[in-house]
């Protein structure tokens, strides 16, 4: 738990409160990672000022959907004590069919992030890698970095508590800032100027001649266009068209996704800090902010150093024999093995859910409703007794699962069941080597897969649902007021995430189907 303290404590600032301190490095940890290299080609997308704008403005929206989410969390809790995360309060609200929808989205979600760090950790340890051993083949060295990641994974998957990795979460800040200080001071000494501009120090894929250029003149165009791969284009402040900036769209959302694990959060959280909605507010506001106060320096200052060449990984554009770009390359490493957990955390809360159901199911057809440790996967379970629960010493019957918020079990016409349990270590430790396994199968049998164009897909495929439209038609459901009221926060809410999903998705498949940049 996060210091936990009695509800009769007297409140304290949260400046001074080390627990909301843990909580906002937390949620910002859970969005932090792979996705800030992607933030200089979201720019280079929208332009400097658009992909400014474009950044405040969702930013501002996600934040108001994490406040939201953790006020919903609340409600939820309030009135069906067994919830305790994203999916569960999607059941509270909807019932069981809505769950399993936002079940089939999140895991998708969460298995294109961890892949998506995989990735990630090849393009930055195997060229440190293939330094130390130049005999190796590169595309040995990417497998050998995802192996030795995948079974490092293992192990911080296997924590039970996601408030473990806290400590972590700190490293993370810290090498993320590192990395922002490199590509600042990279941009201080050499930005891209027109005529002036080199986004390439060698041969590259993108690159075949060497020292190519991010912003030419029609001259070196005319004389040397094989220097000249990103044509005149430069460094532009806005985008040149609709396209480009629904290109964006999803890359920013994916890099502001902290609100599946929010509710983990939520729970870890003392009682003084659940129970104020002036804290959730803090906890949504200042996690955002130090997103953006990471990310907004990182789109600007890699954008503009390397202009039309800018890649979806911006430290490809480095090269293999800066020092400064090596240390970057470590620290954006370790920030992907801390957030690599934290985007699995609350995939097994989902799988050990279904499991758990699944076993309930096979038994309920006049079994005792009991489920063995070993075979479950649970800690022990409460079978359904009278109504003096609280004499007896047993949990609380809980709310039917399948029934929404604020209806009876009774008129589900289901039985009673109780919460389903914690997950065993047996079944924690097996779920995530099941898990890091399949990740790395899928992310070697798509070896090559741009870091960008993963995190595209599965931010517009399922970042825009989880950031924005669930939030928003929680808050119709759950949140407080008039329903009139509600609708002027959920309306835009649920708006942006229709935008990104809808429009993100066919921008992103479109550069795809076409090969473009």
């Amino acid at each position: 738990m996060l210091d936990p303290a009695p509800a009769t404590e007297r409140p304290r600032r949260l400046l001074c409160d080390g627990s909301f301190g843990t909580a906002v490095l937390t949620t910002a940890n859970s969005a932090l990672g792979a996705g800030v290299l992607a933030f200089p080609v979201a720019f280079r997308d929208a332009g400097l000022v658009g992909g400014s704008i474009l950044l405040l403005v969702i930013g501002a929206a996600a934040s108001v959907g994490l406040r939201t989410v953790l006020h919903c969390m609340s409600r939820a809790q309030a009135m069906d004590p067994s919830v305790k995360d994203y999916t569960k309060m999607v059941s509270a609200a909807f019932g069981t069919k809505a769950e399993v929808g936002v079940t089939v989205l999140i895991l998708l979600y969460l298995f294109g992030a961890c892949w998506g760090y995989l990735v990630l950790l090849a393009d930055t340890a195997a060229p440190l890698v293939l330094k130390a051993d130049p005999r190796l083949d590169e595309a040995l060295a990417r497998t050998l970095v995802q192996v030795c990641a995948s079974v490092l994974c293992v192990g911080l998957c296997s924590l039970r508590s996601i408030n473990t990795l806290k400590y972590s979460s700190a490293v993370s800040v810290a090498a993320v800032l590192t990395m922002v200080f490199m590509l600042v001071k990279n941009y201080a000494a050499h930005p891209c100027e027109l005529g002036d501009c080199t986004a390439a120090p060698g041969p590259s894929d993108w690159c075949p001649a060497g020292e190519c250029s991010g912003w030419c003149t029609g001259e070196q165009l005319a004389r040397r266009p094989e220097l000249c791969p990103g044509g005149t284009e430069g460094v532009s402040a806005w985008p040149a068209d609709a396209d480009q900036l629904l290109r964006a769209l999803p890359l920013v959302a994916f890099a502001l996704q902290c609100h599946i694990q929010g509710p983990a959060v939520y729970t870890e959280m003392p009682r003084r800090l659940q129970s104020s909605p002036a804290a959730h507010t803090a906890v949504a506001l200042a996690s955002s902010l130090v997103l953006i106060a990471l990310y907004l320096p990182t789109g600007l200052a890699g954008y503009a150093a390397f202009g039309a060449l800018t890649q979806g990984d911006v430290l490809t554009n480095f090269s293999t024999d800066d020092p400064l770009a090596d240390v970057a390359r470590g620290c954006i490493a370790v920030t992907a093995l801390c957030a690599y957990p934290m985007q699995h955390f609350p995939a097994r809360i989902v799988l050990h859910n279904a499991w758990a159901a699944l076993l309930r199911r096979a038994r309920c057809a006049g079994a005792p409703l009991a489920v063995d440790d070993a075979a479950a996967g649970t800690l022990p379970l409460q079978a359904p007794r009278a109504a003096d629960d609280a004499a007896g010493g047993t949990l609380p019957l809980q709310r039917a699962r399948g029934a929404p918020l604020g209806q009876p079990a009774a008129e589900q016409g289901e039985p009673l069941l109780p919460p389903s349990g914690e997950p065993s270590d047996a079944f924690i430790l097996a779920e995530a080597a099941v898990w890091c396994a399949l990740v790395l199968c899928v992310s070697l049998a798509a070896a090559g897969s741009s870091l960008s164009g993963v995190f595209s897909l599965v931010g517009a495929l399922c970042g825009g649902n989880v950031i924005f439209t669930i939030p928003g038609a929680l808050w119709l459901k759950l949140g407080e007021g008039s329903q009139p009221r509600r609708l002027l926060l959920a309306g835009p809410l649920i708006a942006i995430g229709a935008l990104i999903t809808v429009f993100g998705t066919y921008a992103t498949i479109q550069q795809m189907v076409t090969g473009s940049r």
